[in-house]
């Protein structure tokens, strides 16, 4: 049998195929993402800016540390005046320029207690000078101080209980 072509599919066209979808415009959904993820990215890093800039002062307060050589006969007021300047930078000059002797070193051990700094710290006026090992130690206990009592950690004011000091009476 001979096959006799079918009229009506003679005169059929050929399959034409849509164009293919572009990337552009994005739909609605992918701005969304994109504009979240920039809002993301901008705050995270103004965090982490504003956190180096308040941590300035404990890297500069390192590097004077670093810098001190043992050899010098100031070395123990340094350390002292390098603490000094580290605390004023995030505590008020008017809370802690003021402070020296017992007061100075209660200050220190309410932020880092390190007993053996204080120690080393009061004896810069003794008559007699620190050694070198003692003035390592020093170098030692107040980078350990820096490092852990810097920024400052504000203690939250306490709360008063139903048995403090206010003037109402208790029924």
């Amino acid at each position: 049998m001979s096959a006799t072509p079918n009229p009506a599919l003679a005169s059929l066209k050929d399959i034409h195929l849509p164009t293919a979808i572009g990337h552009w415009p994005l739909p609605i959904g992918y701005w969304v993402v994109i504009v979240i993820s920039l809002i993301i990215v901008f705050a995270l890093s103004a965090l982490i800016f504003k956190h180096y800039k308040y941590t300035a002062a404990k890297r500069e307060a390192l590097r004077h540390l670093a810098l001190l050589q043992a050899d010098d006969e100031y070395y123990a007021i340094q350390v002292n005046s390098i603490l000094k300047r580290a605390a004023m930078s995030y505590v008020p000059r008017q809370q802690i320029a003021s402070l020296e002797g017992k007061a100075w070193y209660n200050w220190l051990a309410s932020q880092e207690n390190i007993p053996q700094l204080n120690q080393l710290l009061d004896s810069r006026y003794q008559q007699t000078p620190l050694n070198i090992t003692e003035l390592e130690t020093l170098k030692v206990l107040a980078k350990q101080w820096i490092r852990n009592g810097l920024p400052i950690k504000l203690s939250p004011a306490p709360k008063e209980t139903a048995h403090s000091t206010s003037k109402e009476p208790i029924c």
